[in-house]
């Protein structure tokens, strides 16, 4: 997928806010959240991935609020209101009827506030790790030490925030994030809008947001507590509530793949996607949209994907490894040659005599040096025709094209199948105990399955 394409939006107030968009479909906004930076976030290998699959269904935009990022740094109005105004600049710059929104953490009064107030134009709501009202998220006295230690030390202030986003992360990421927070904006500006998220209430507003929503929070989220997820999706008259497992507060990390996978879902609306829905192995750009029994999840391009769309294709069939290696257009290869011919052997082994010889002619002699010197000729020569021949002495060939294909494709349907069971165990037994592969590969179920699979 493309880089995203960076432009700006001018506010009433003659600001700059910088936003980005790509993928393709119709558009889902992101409503702007604590501290980021369009360029270093992009750059994240976790956050890419979590937004490059996102966009291979949607129009994804996202944008720096005043103050941080690419927008203009200078920033004096620190409210609820200013911000739902950014969101709404942008929805009328981007000037189509309806859109869908995603929004996570302090990034969910303002979608709240917006929906509210422009009933019919959203169709459908995701919220993350979401609340409705910042004094839900601890006790004053502790929301104002954070404030107070982000004013005090940026450095010290964006790493207790990022133990907050995500207990697990390593020392080496969590210094990371930091410096792109410190990056993003400066210590006065992050210190403000802490405060902002702490003083947002939507609360008035859930009631007027009638479209679909779908409210996911993690069980372990230490940023906003659990039941603040669960009131939200409580107070929202279409809401569904989705609780995962995991402490991370931020959707791309900890295991990213079921928050994805729900919010796809949902915003698909595909039968798909629903139980009881036609098992697919479907790819789109770089991911690939595997459901079964149900449950869809979203995976990265493999070639081990490929090699099982292929057989789940080709149900019952036996498939020649090196077809998947190198595709069925290609000629098939020779068988492999000897790696060294008779006439060659013949002369090692006569040697190997001529050398039992001498070594008997130098221990007679008591020639020390050249027996030293023959023994080491002889060993090499032993251990060469090892390595030439098999059992029985018949020379070996040569690792073959068909052979050198089957140790590969084995390893990368391996590989594919354990990248499936660490999102979705259940359609990773199957595959375990339906697949086998060699020089043949084959997918035989104990009851057939109709597979919906496509590949562009």
């Amino acid at each position: 997928m493309a880089v995203p394409v960076i432009r700006f939006c001018r506010l009433e107030n003659g600001g700059r806010v910088a936003y980005s968009t790509h993928g393709s479909g119709p558009l889902l906004i992101c409503p702007a959240w604590w501290v980021s930076h369009l360029e270093r976030d992009w750059e994240r290998e976790a956050f890419r991935d979590f937004f490059e699959a996102l966009g291979q269904h949607r129009t994804v935009v996202r944008y720096d609020r005043p103050g941080v990022g690419l927008s203009n740094r200078e920033r004096i109005d620190f409210t609820q209101e200013s911000e739902v105004e950014v969101l709404n600049a942008i929805v009328a710059r981007l000037d189509q009827p309806t859109i869908d929104l995603l929004a996570f953490s302090c990034a969910s009064p303002v979608a709240l506030t917006w929906a509210a107030a422009n009933p019919g134009r959203v169709q459908k709501i995701v919220f993350i790790g979401a609340y409705a009202c910042g004094s839900d998220l601890g006790a004053g006295n502790v929301r104002e030490a954070l404030v107070a230690l982000v004013e005090a030390h940026w450095g010290m202030g964006a790493g207790a925030i990022n133990r907050l986003f995500s207990p697990n992360l390593s020392s080496q990421d969590a210094r990371s994030y930091g410096r792109d927070q410190l990056a993003s904006t400066s210590a006065g500006t992050a210190a403000k809008l802490l405060r902002l998220s702490f003083a947002l209430d939507a609360r008035g507003a859930t009631a007027g947001v009638g479209c679909p929503a779908l409210v996911i929070h993690r069980r372990g989220d230490q940023t906003v507590r659990f039941d603040a997820g669960r009131d939200l999706a409580a107070d929202l008259p279409e809401a569904t509530f989705l609780p995962l497992p995991g402490s991370a507060h931020l959707p791309w990390l900890g295991d990213a793949e079921p928050v994805l996978s729900a919010v796809l879902a949902f915003l698909n609306g595909s039968e798909l996607d629903r139980p009881g829905a036609r098992p697919s192995w479907k790819r789109r750009g770089d991911i690939w949209n595997l459901c079964f029994n149900g449950r869809t999840i979203h995976l990265s391009h493999r070639k081990g994907l490929a090699d099982l769309a292929i057989l789940l294709d080709r149900q019952g069939q036996s498939v020649e490894a090196f077809e998947l290696y190198a595709g069925s257009e290609a000629p098939r290869p020779a068988p492999a040659e000897p790696v060294v011919d008779r006439q060659a052997l013949a002369a090692y082994r006569s040697r190997l005599a001529e050398l039992d010889v001498d070594l008997r002619q130098a221990q007679q002699r008591n020639d020390l040096g050249a027996n030293e010197r023959l023994r080491g000729e002889r060993e090499a020569l032993l251990e060469h025709l090892e390595q030439i021949t098999g059992l029985g002495g018949r020379v070996r060939t040569g690792i073959s094209p068909a052979e050198r294909a089957r140790k590969a494709v084995s390893a990368r349907i391996r590989d594919a199948i354990g990248r499936v069971g660490s999102h979705h165990p259940e359609l990773a037994a199957h595959l375990a105990a339906a697949v086998s592969t060699g020089a043949t590969c084959t997918y035989e179920p104990e009851k057939p399955i109709v597979w919906n699979i496509t590949s562009c």
